[in-house]
């Protein structure tokens, strides 16, 4: 091993095998960093955590007054309930900083039309494509996606169920539904014991463009927003957790060809625009 490199092994799921990457210091680095956004769960008590949410706010709805923290407003960006700090368990607060990345890097404001017309905001308001009388909440989605992500990448952070010993439940506690969503997902990822080895391939050319582009896992998010989104309109199950699996597929598949050298090669990164 070369001076200054660090060995990372998988484990491919459903085998014995392990792959091992030599991560370079700047790698290392950014991985500690993503890492380290991954643990942190969200909090309604931080400032900077309620600040995140008044500027995701600001970056949805320009020009429109929030008003508060707690409001029935929320629901209309897709969020479970007039809460939204209430559904930010399955990913934590990184998810939050997902959406706001997506709102702030893909939105052009036209002064002559006073709207904005971006991907974000057409995800936001389902104006692609041939919509269903039934559509996924948007920014609940959106915590779902982050998930999905740290899942196939195989960066979440395993955090700690908020439940003391005898069962006690704490002052806070997870969304069931979304919750519900996340685990149909982990457990269909869990016996797919298809493409191991492939997988863990995914994940050492993403800390390769790790290593080019600090921002690659947000970036990786709006791709895969933008993905899923054609996933469902083009299977039309309305079943959000199969939708998430056919994205992952894509997402892997993309990311191991071989002309993928950033996320921007990616083909579904197109469909930002």
């Amino acid at each position: 091993m070369g001076k200054g490199l660090t060995c990372v092994c998988f484990k491919s799921r459903g085998t014995y095998e392990r792959i091992c990457i030599n991560l370079t210091p700047l790698q290392e680095e950014r991985l500690r960093r993503l890492k380290h956004r991954m643990k942190v769960n969200f909090d309604a008590s931080r400032v900077e955590h309620q600040e995140g949410l008044k500027a995701l706010w600001s970056a949805t709805y320009p020009g429109q007054e929030l008003h508060g923290l707690v409001s029935d407003q929320w629901k209309e960006m897709g969020w479970q309930g007039e809460d939204p700090s209430t559904n930010f368990r399955g990913a934590g607060f990184i998810s939050l900083e997902n959406l706001l990345f997506f709102a702030k890097t893909f939105s052009t404001f036209s002064f002559s039309f006073n709207l904005l017309q971006t991907s974000f905001q057409c995800l936001l308001k389902k104006q692609g494509g041939k919509r269903a009388a039934w559509e996924y909440p948007f920014a609940v989605a959106g915590v779902n996606i982050t998930f999905m992500i740290m899942q196939m990448l195989d960066l979440d952070a395993n955090s700690s169920m908020d439940l003391e010993q005898g069962g006690k439940r704490a002052a806070w506690e997870y969304p069931f539904a979304v919750a519900g969503v996340n685990i149909t997902f982990m457990i269909m990822q869990m016996l797919d014991l298809d493409a191991t080895k492939s997988r863990t391939f995914v994940r050492t050319v993403f800390l390769q463009m790790l290593s080019e582009n600090e921002w690659a896992f947000d970036l990786l998010y709006c791709v895969a927003f933008v993905a899923m989104d054609k996933q469902w309109l083009e299977k039309k199950c309305h079943i959000h957790a199969d939708v998430l699996k056919s994205t992952r597929a894509q997402l892997e598949k993309e990311l191991l060809m071989d002309d993928v050298l950033q996320i921007e090669d990616m083909p579904s990164y197109t469909l930002l625009f």
